[in-house]
């Protein structure tokens, strides 16, 4: 099996194994730290099929970081 072959082979399984409404276990003492697990798991089980380069992981990163942020605060998470 060729490095590309096998690479499509483990996104098929990974997009198998992810339900919708699957839950991202987070164990943290600290809120911020269980923020910081959430926002990069969720950035990394929900990145694209495609090569994903480094700018577009840590944008969704900081997406979802940002919005965590502000639900925990009781505020307006911010827009799009």
């Amino acid at each position: 099996m060729s490095r590309k072959e096998k690479h499509l082979s483990t996104e098929q399984e990974r997009e198998r194994e992810r339900p919708e409404g699957q839950r991202i276990a987070v164990s943290a003492s600290d809120e911020s730290v269980a923020k910081l697990q959430l926002a990069a798991r969720w950035a990394e089980l929900y990145a694209p099929q495609e090569s994903d380069a480094l700018p577009a992981m840590l944008k969704r990163f900081r997406h979802v970081y940002e919005f965590l942020d502000a639900i925990t605060h009781g505020i307006e998470p911010p827009g799009e």
